[in-house]
């Protein structure tokens, strides 16, 4: 049996390797997502993260279903950025960094 932070360290590996976080096109919301053709472990993200979120399904160009969730509520991006903070190399750090300056958040965050 894990522990929570191996858990975490776990998800947050996980979404540095394959996750994304980035503006929306219209530039009004950030977006944080993970995509993958393996719903189980998509499913284990999210459970780690907490998130109340549905996993969406997609037919990609080889045929597979890919599974993935996304995630553009401020409040839920800045906890889970938050937890893998310790655990993400400076890259991730720097966009992390970029969206907790961005000062977005909406009205979740009251």
């Amino acid at each position: 049996m894990t522990t929570r932070s191996e858990d975490i360290a776990w998800a947050a590996g996980l979404f540095e390797g394959e996750g994304s976080l980035h503006h929306r096109k219209d530039n009004t919301r950030w977006v944080l997502a993970l995509a993958m053709v393996d719903r189980d472990i998509i499913e284990k993200f999210k459970r780690i993260v907490g998130v109340k979120t549905k996993i969406y399904e997609r037919i990609i160009p080889s045929h597979k279903t890919q599974y993935g969730i996304s995630i553009s509520i401020s409040i839920d991006i800045l906890q889970i950025i938050l937890m893998f903070m310790p655990y993400v190399g400076s890259r991730r750090k720097a966009k992390f960094m970029e969206f907790i300056e961005w000062g977005g958040l909406d009205d979740h965050t009251i």
